[in-house]
């Protein structure tokens, strides 16, 4: 059973939450002459509670609906399959879910009484999206787009450097921008593989209700407005630059997805998506040493 139950945190996926972390403390110790270590584990632990939250919601609604059971898993869609292989340890599941989500809501709140409740709306609306993403946002194409982007770009990011030094929080949602149009690339190209089983349970995700040349175009858009964004950086510190490294992964998969889907695609999209914080992170760090 805990083999099952891991397997719902997708912990892989984890990684995504990690580069934002590193992004997010690079920046506040950048600017910052004393940093709470204390703080900074605590806000750690809030958000990879978060990100394991709305993954076991996700693997637990998804079951629900029959949805996994529907789907081609790939190694980056469909699912983890833990419950449609261990269908007996669905309500532990559904346990654990609701134990994320309550365990998040109180150490979020311990930080709002830390720091102040200037957080407490930011913190709600993250836990909106926690809840209603699988069963309500998948049925809004944009709002479901929208969705990991105002997550991890948009609360993630500048919440964590808030926490850590609210006179700094400008600068973190300059930094955002180009990462709200990746994160959002990041599940619209893994949403192509699941079109077909989405529609049959009532999902209205961008892949669902556009052609494949128009989702295609959106996703082609993100790329290169997320480009742009990082020039932007890079002109205001060079050291930024270094964030194209990766970005340029994406590039290679707009490129390839103009033909056909593949798991090279869908992998090059990832791994862009999650080293290019972690590439922003290390730009700070060199800059701060040279």
């Amino acid at each position: 059973m805990l083999k099952t139950l891991l397997m719902t945190m997708r912990p892989p996926f984890l990684a995504l939450t990690v580069s934002y972390l590193l992004l997010a403390v690079s920046l506040a110790v950048s600017q910052a002459q004393d940093i709470d270590l204390n703080l900074v584990g605590l806000v750690c632990v809030v958000a990879l509670l978060a990100h394991i939250a709305v993954n076991v919601v996700n693997e637990v609604e998804d079951d629900h609906s029959g949805l996994d059971g529907l789907t081609e898993r790939t190694p980056f869609s469909g699912g983890s399959g833990a419950l449609q292989a261990h269908p007996e340890h669905a309500y532990a599941a559904r346990v654990l879910a609701a134990a994320c989500v309550v365990l998040l809501m109180v150490s979020g709140l311990s930080i709002v009484i830390l720091k102040g409740t200037e957080l407490l709306l930011m913190g709600a609306v993250g836990i909106l999206i926690i809840v209603t993403y699988t069963r309500y946002l998948n049925r809004s194409p944009w709002l479901c787009w929208a969705a990991p982007g105002v997550g991890f770009a948009g609360l993630m990011l500048p919440g964590t450097v808030w926490v850590l030094g609210p006179e700094h929080i400008l600068l973190s949602v300059f930094v955002a921008i180009p990462l709200f149009f990746q994160a959002n690339n990041l599940l619209l190209l893994n949403q192509i593989p699941d079109r077909a089983a989405d529609a049959q349970v009532g999902r209205r995700t961008l892949p669902v209700v556009c052609s494949a040349d128009t989702v295609v175009r959106i996703y082609q858009a993100g790329v290169g407005i997320s480009g742009g964004g990082l020039l932007l950086l890079a002109w205001t510190q060079p050291w930024y630059v270094i964030g194209l490294l990766p970005w340029t992964l994406s590039v290679f998969a707009a490129v390839q997805v103009r033909e056909t889907l593949t798991h090279k695609a869908l992998g090059l999209n990832v791994a862009a998506t999650v080293l290019t914080p972690a590439a922003l992170a290390a730009a700070i760090w060199i800059n701060g040493l040279v």
